[in-house]
């Protein structure tokens, strides 16, 4: 595995890669299985599998963790060797942003409610880092994680709205034993939050499970009930939505249509988040 750092020298080398198809596989570091399975996805389909540890602070809001979120490039690179990574690519910020960068990409619809609420700005750095990322490598396939529910749409929207030549491909959550999904934040929880977080999954489960049955009355009690349970437990719910799985609007009756329930809320200074589809 080649480890990358500059634009230019990484496009040397995509160049050298004439013929064969190309995954990206972007994160922001300190890995672990839910990431590897990415690489895993992109391997099985591709000749050559690129991989970027990049935190991009344009993501980041007032008050939120750019300066303390956990990085271990040395853990990192030997996780990504064993898992047959071709490039690493860890560029600078002066690389990626220009001191006067002037040029955004806002996304739309898609990404102005749940986490767009409350975290404003937030899906425009996304979008912008991972276009720049896109332009850089060049793939044929991007991989997501379903986890970020809402980024994988919007993304999937960009790359449409912007006529992009790649395919988008969603990769099934990683969970720990108990449900909760794989984060890189989840070394923020002390051990009482630990024990507290999968409640999530367990109720994402449970209106799942009422959503199936068809009847609208239960549907809407289990959700408000599970959002009285989590506050009982200590989360502080920033939202927990049943949404048209294809516009994420909000959907209060005519259940019958693919959904997805999304759920972000924190304990103590740790944001989780994570959703369940129900088609």
């Amino acid at each position: 595995m080649k480890t990358i750092k500059k634009i230019e020298l990484l496009r040397s080398e995509v160049c050298s890669w004439a013929g064969q198809s190309i995954a990206l596989v972007p994160t922001m570091g300190f890995l672990h299985d839910g990431h590897i399975s990415l690489v895993e996805k992109a391997k099985q389909v591709s000749d050559r599998v690129v991989v970027s540890i990049y935190v991009n602070p344009t993501q980041f809001g007032q008050n939120e963790d750019l300066d303390s979120y956990p990085q271990d490039i040395q853990g990192d690179t030997a996780k990504l060797e064993a898992a047959g990574v071709d490039v690493l690519f860890t560029p600078e910020h002066s690389d990626v942003y220009l001191q006067d960068h002037q040029t955004w990409v806002q996304p739309g619809a898609l990404a102005s409610g749940l986490c767009g609420v409350n975290r404003p700005g937030h899906f425009r750095g996304v979008a912008t880092v991972v276009l720049k990322l896109l332009n850089i490598v060049s793939p044929s396939k991007l991989f997501l994680g379903k986890k970020d529910y809402q980024q994988y749409l919007m993304l999937k929207r960009m790359v449409l709205d912007l006529s992009l030549s790649v395919d988008v491909v969603g990769v099934e959550t990683k969970r720990e034993v108990d449900g909760l999904a794989m984060s890189s934040r989840n070394l923020y929880l002390d051990s009482i939050s630990r024990e507290k977080a999968p409640l999530i999954r367990l109720k994402l489960l449970e209106i799942g499970s009422a959503i199936e049955s068809k009847n609208e009355e239960l549907i809407l009690k289990t959700l408000h009930n599970s959002k009285d349970f989590m506050i009982e437990n200590g989360f502080k719910m920033d939202y927990l939505s049943i949404c048209d799985g294809n516009t994420l609007q909000p959907v209060y009756s005519d259940f019958n249509r693919p959904l997805v329930v999304l759920c972000a809320a924190k304990l103590g200074s740790t944001r989780l988040i994570d959703n369940l589809e129900c088609l």
